[in-house]
């Protein structure tokens, strides 16, 4: 149940942090900590960009997750389990360097966006 629920979680949110992506160009946390998403001419990122951010972060990990949460389910438990795992260190060494990089994260640098003050 775990897995599964997991997954699940993961895979909601991106989706709703996706449509926040796109009401307010970035997601909602950025709009409320008065940060901006430029693009690299330094202009407004558009909303389709500022998606296209979001996706880049969460499509990954949930396939991931949901990889894993499919082979738990399945007889292969502990290789599901396993997978689950290498899912989360993936997620916290993503976190870790978008803490450590805060203005040119991986999905920053995918997209092509800046994050600069409001």
């Amino acid at each position: 149940v775990i897995p599964r629920f997991t997954a699940w979680t993961v895979g909601a949110w991106g989706i709703l942090s996706t449509l926040f992506a796109l009401l307010f160009r970035g997601g909602l946390s950025l709009k409320l900590l008065g940060i901006g998403v430029r693009n690299k001419r330094g202009e407004m990122a558009s909303r389709l960009r500022c998606a296209w951010r979001s996706l880049l972060v969460w499509v990954p990990l949930a396939v991931l997750y949901g990889i894993g949460a499919w082979l738990a389910n399945d007889d292969r438990v502990a290789t599901g389990l396993a997978m689950m795992l290498v899912s989360a260190l993936m997620h916290a060494l993503a976190l870790s360097y978008a803490i450590w990089r805060p203005s040119r994260s991986i999905q920053d640098r995918l997209a092509g966006t800046h994050l600069v003050p409001r």
